[in-house]
């Protein structure tokens, strides 16, 4: 049994064996919260979703009901209406009923307007490879990390475990076109400064980084920092009060949820606060391809650099001409494959359904992070048994 804390304080104890999903709690009232778009119809105005797997603390509300942190769904429909970071979260499409829920607390209703003021008809970027990454314009919240220790042992950011471990992009290496394009190698410090950077890497065990990581399962973004189980809280941020914790973007294995969502990081150093508010970025994205695949006219913002100018170019497009170019032929080489034993290929995850993936992998050896073939080479490191993990007390949130 492994044992991390979560945002509220508890205990998290994170099984070596799952535990039988029969002791899987009722996770939520509303399975998602959806994000509309207040200048198109009632059938064709979903920007995207989120799945409702933030607890909700209040006497009033039902017990064990959950929701989506605030902020985290502000921020998201922001990068989408292209960096509109004076907009908000509204009941009604006009924007007159402001949410009035802090941005820290759950939203617990299953649909919000997001209001771009005087635009109601705002574009929406379509892509990830179609955003412009906000250089000087990034939201506050986004705490800047620590620098990494000098002589620092290898573990997983998440679990702490000390082996099996991948040493896994933030921003995935197969986006070096977008990575390039936008600048991004500022953020390094490298001599000579990449995608493949050490402050663009982070340590995962192994099974986390396939499976669920390069699927976009989940993302690091601010919530408060809470003191750790010892009561110090001294070291748990660097930045008002918000620390970076894990978010789960899909619901539908419930165990996922229980175990990992809102696991804080505290512990996370050495990596740029651009580059994660990148990945979160490109998670949202992933998202919004729906809406964009509806075959409805959109009005839409793209990012376009080339060696004469950098312009975000702003356009009307028919429905057919946006499925054309987002989603037509795209969907069965949409998700990275890998090649079984016996030659099969079966996809690594169908949540990657996103341009971004369209390549069409089939080679046993390609590693999906870096985007190139050839074996993957994976680093590891054996513990050292002084640094061995301390197990706690099991707490009412821990799977048994």
């Amino acid at each position: 049994m492994e044992s991390t804390v979560d945002r509220t304080g508890a205990i998290r104890n994170i099984p070596v064996l799952a535990p039988p999903l029969s002791s899987t709690p009722r996770l939520h009232v509303h399975d998602a919260l959806f994000v509309l778009h207040p200048g198109y119809g009632d059938a064709s105005n979903v920007l995207f979703s989120l799945p409702c797997v933030d607890l909700i603390h209040s006497p009033t509300s039902p017990s064990r009901s959950h929701g989506v942190h605030h902020r985290t769904v502000l921020v998201a429909a922001q990068i989408v209406a292209n960096n509109a970071f004076h907009g908000w979260l509204a009941l009604d499409r006009q924007g007159a009923q402001r949410v009035s829920t802090p941005l820290d607390d759950v939203l617990t209703g299953a649909k919000y307007f997001f209001i771009v003021p005087d635009d109601d008809l705002y574009p929406v970027v379509p892509s990830f490879q179609d955003w412009r990454f906000p250089h000087d314009d990034l939201p506050g919240c986004w705490p800047v990390v620590g620098r990494a220790e000098i002589v620092q042992a290898a573990h997983c950011v998440i679990t702490r475990f000390p082996w099996s471990l991948d040493r896994a992009h933030i921003v995935p290496a197969a986006q070096t076109s977008w990575f390039d394009r936008n600048g991004m190698s500022r953020y390094g410090t490298g001599v000579c400064p990449n995608i493949d950077d050490d402050i663009n890497r982070l340590w995962l065990r192994r099974d986390l980084h396939t499976s669920t990581f390069d699927a976009f399962w989940f993302t690091f973004v601010p919530k408060p920092a809470i003191a750790d189980a010892d009561g110090d809280s001294s070291t748990a941020t660097t930045s008002a009060a918000q620390i970076y914790t894990l978010h789960v973007l899909v619901a539908d294995h419930p165990l996922f949820p229980q175990l990992y969502h809102d696991i804080q990081l505290p512990h996370l150093r050495g990596v740029a606060r651009e580059y994660l508010f990148a990945r979160f970025a490109q998670a949202v994205f992933i998202r919004v391809k729906p809406f964009i695949s509806a075959k409805k006219r959109r009005r839409i913002a793209r990012f376009v650099a080339n060696d004469d100018k950098e312009e975000v170019v702003r356009e009307e497009l028919d429905g057919d001409t946006l499925f054309q170019r987002y989603s037509a032929g795209r969907t069965r080489s949409a998700s990275p494959t890998k090649r079984k034993r016996g030659g099969e290929d079966t996809p690594i995850s169908t949540t990657l359904q996103d341009e971004d993936w369209s390549l069409s992998v089939t080679d046993s050896d390609v590693d999906v992070d870096n985007g190139s073939r050839g074996r993957k080479r994976r680093r590891t490191w054996e513990g050292d048994p002084a640094d061995e993990i301390t197990y706690r007390p099991v707490s009412p949130y821990s799977v048994n």
